[in-house]
């Protein structure tokens, strides 16, 4: 009578634990300038078309890249990835630097890096063990 199941097309992202220890990378070969100041980034993230959306986008001319503007929690968030840091410290030092509590800070960093990782500005890693 009701499907208990995985919703289909629903990424699957196994145990809070597991989620925790994953690290967050960079994509290097996005392009990053800097503008107001160092408040705001600006990424340009080159576009990928495989299949009959490679030939459409060459007689159709579409574009080859995407702008992305980065600021507030995205922002702080991009400027902590080094390859080290765990999603669990970033949630833990959102948290204090803002005075949020764990799930707070957790919604927040996760929906960041979910848009992050969509727009493929970053990559999330296995995790740190």
């Amino acid at each position: 009578m009701f499907w208990k199941g995985k919703t289909p097309g629903t990424p699957d992202f196994g145990l809070i634990q597991d989620q925790l220890k994953s690290i967050p990378i960079p994509n290097k070969e996005v392009e990053v300038s800097e503008r107001e100041g160092g408040r705001t980034l600006v990424i340009r993230v080159q576009l990928s078309y495989t299949g009959l959306h490679k030939l459409l986008s060459k007689i159709l001319k579409l574009k080859a890249s995407q702008k992305y503007q980065l600021d507030g929690v995205q922002l702080e968030l991009y400027r902590r990835l080094d390859g080290k840091c765990t999603l669990e410290e970033l949630i833990d030092d959102l948290g204090e630097n803002h005075q949020l509590t764990f799930f707070e800070a957790r919604g927040l960093v996760l929906q960041a890096i979910h848009l992050l990782t969509q727009r493929g500005i970053i990559v999330v890693g296995g995790n740190s063990d």
